[in-house]
């Protein structure tokens, strides 16, 4: 196999990986939705954001920062994970 079929081959493996984790991320919230266990999420809320914290939801508040922190547009993963921080 030549380098770019190795390259090839190894982008495409990445893609699917992060696919996967994504869906698996999605679903999990979905199913802590359903159980009651977090709310569903209804726009920026400092409030929630702090509970979702402090009971160990990191990368689902990071996520729900980057949706509504900055209204028209989503924020980037490095403002959101400061966000995050000072929370």
């Amino acid at each position: 196999m030549d380098i770019l079929g190795i390259f090839g081959l190894l982008l495409v493996t990445a893609i699917v990986v992060a696919f996967l984790f994504s869906s698996a991320e999605k679903a999990r919230e979905l199913k802590l939705v359903r159980e009651g266990a977090i709310p569903a999420y209804t726009g920026y809320n400092e409030d929630e954001i702090r509970t979702l914290k402090a009971d160990g939801y990191k990368t689902i508040a990071i996520k729900r920062i980057r949706l509504g922190y900055e209204e028209p547009k989503r924020c980037g993963l490095r403002k959101a994970m400061e966000v995050y921080d000072v929370l």
